[in-house]
């Protein structure tokens, strides 16, 4: 329903968790190569740096989805809407 809609805030359990686990899989792997004294064939940092700029980017993302679903549901209230027109 459109009511679910306006008053249920966007969170992302998947999404950025999974890119979370991901960048701390690499890093647990690279101090394990670190304790092992075995340098990484390739360069994580690069990588790691861009995981790290999508999980803001994403955060970012649902927090503005968020603050515009807010504003829409203080606009439906100001115009009277209280979920019966839509069931």
């Amino acid at each position: 329903m459109l009511t679910d809609l306006l008053t249920t805030p966007v969170d992302d359990p998947a999404g950025t968790a999974g890119i979370q686990a991901g960048i701390a899989a690499v890093n647990s792997d690279l101090a394990t190569l670190k304790n092992l004294e075995v340098a990484p064939a390739v360069d994580t940092s690069g990588v790691l740096a861009a995981g790290n700029k999508a999980i803001s980017n994403a955060q970012a993302a649902i927090q503005w989805a968020n603050q515009q679903a807010s504003s829409i549901d203080g606009q439906a209230h100001q115009l009277g809407y209280h979920g019966a027109e839509l069931g």
